[in-house]
């Protein structure tokens, strides 16, 4: 009797598993099909939990978010950028990013152009030749949000723990925040500038130092922080190694002699 229990009660226990990983995909389908589309769910976003059923619906959305990237609605036109860029919590494919990359900035609202650099800012990290250009293009916008989130992604390529910036990126990134980001017309544009700078592990350059010289002399720094940038010179000059002196020139090898010249008689005729 007591075998015959516990026989049901093994198989009652594994029906109860079995339904419940039933009512388990039915509820997780019924979600995914719930999946809003920007247009539906306006720029608020939505956040789901992840299974592959959520993950496929998501990527069935995304030609129409990419359709979207056109719209004439700044609200539609925004939130399509999100969630392309991973709202979703779906990371986006390599073609998503480069249809992203190649758009750009080249969004009618400023909204959806710093939507645009925020989210391409993390995901081109690892791509400063890719990333600079846009930032470029964000420094240069007309509204100040866009130019301070150009900003926030110059700081985190400086300080980004895995990234070894090469050289010539590490100049291009610190000269465009002393002649662009310090003479910014936005006061909270130029203070979020200089304090990128001031941060300490951030190595300073000569042509850094330089570009500084040029920012001070010609008094175009915002006026909320040009009493500061005379400090931050000395405080970089001190930071730099002594400029090495120029190397002495190599001595010109003197150029050997001209063999001598045989005299040429002509042969006797006959």
């Amino acid at each position: 009797m007591g075998k015959c229990l516990r026989r049901l009660a093994g198989r009652y226990s594994l029906l109860c598993s079995l339904a419940g990983c039933l009512v388990a995909m039915r509820t997780a389908g019924a979600r995914a099909a719930e999946l809003p589309s920007p247009s539906e769910m306006g720029a608020e976003g939505f956040v789901c939990p992840y299974d592959r059923t959520y993950e496929r619906e998501v990527r069935r959305k995304v030609p129409g978010w990419i359709r979207d990237l056109d719209s004439p609605d700044p609200v539609l036109q925004e939130s399509a950028i999100r969630m392309l860029l991973g709202e979703t919590r779906i990371a986006p494919s390599r073609k998503t990013v480069r249809v992203l990359t190649d758009r750009g900035i080249s969004y009618d609202s400023w909204e959806s152009r710093t939507s645009a650099l925020d989210g391409l800012g993390y995901k081109l990290m690892e791509r400063p030749e890719k990333l600079i250009p846009l930032i470029r293009d964000g420094m240069n916008d007309p509204h100040p949000r866009v130019r301070a989130s150009a900003i926030m992604n110059l700081s985190l390529l400086l300080t980004y723990p895995t990234l070894e910036l090469a050289e010539s990126y590490r100049e291009e990134v610190l000269d465009l925040l002393i002649t662009k980001g310090l003479t910014d017309e936005n006061e909270e544009v130029a203070t979020a500038a200089f304090n990128d700078l001031e941060v300490q592990h951030i190595a300073p350059t000569r042509a850094a130092l330089r570009a500084l010289d040029r920012v001070i002399a010609t008094k175009r720094a915002h006026k909320s922080i040009r009493g500061y940038l005379p400090e931050t010179r000395a405080d970089w000059a001190r930071k730099l190694p002594p400029p090495q002196p120029p190397a002495a020139p190599k001595p010109r090898r003197a150029k050997p002699a001209p063999p001598p010249q045989v005299p040429r008689f002509p042969l006797p005729v006959g």
